[in-house]
C-alpha cells in the first residue's frame, strides 16, 4: 500500500544515512493531505449514520440549510 501511495504522488520519500545506517523518510504531499481530509470527512459521515449521536446530528445540520441549523442550535441550547 505504501508503494501505491508513493506512485500516486500522495507520499514522497527520501533516504538519509545516520550513523552508517540508511533511514527512509516518508512524508505526505499536498495531494495526500487533500485526500486524507476528504477521507476523514467521509468517515465522520459514516460514523454519524451509524452512531447518530449529538456530534453526528450537528454534522448533518451543518450540511443542511441555515434554517434547520438555526432550529437545531436553539433546541440544543435550551436543553443544556
Amino acid at each position: 500500500m505504501l508503494h501505491q501511495m508513493l506512485e500516486k504522488g500522495l507520499l514522497k520519500s527520501g533516504d538519509k544515512t545516520v550513523d552508517g545506517k540508511r533511514r527512509k523518510n516518508v512524508r505526505i504531499t499536498p495531494a495526500g493531505r487533500r485526500l486524507l481530509s476528504k477521507a476523514r470527512l467521509q468517515l465522520k459521515e459514516l460514523a454519524s449514520k451509524i452512531l447518530d449521536d449529538k456530534d453526528a446530528r450537528q454534522l448533518r445540520a451543518e450540511k443542511s440549510d441555515g434554517f434547520y441549523r438555526h432550529r437545531l442550535r436553539r433546541r440544543q441550547s435550551s436543553s443544556d
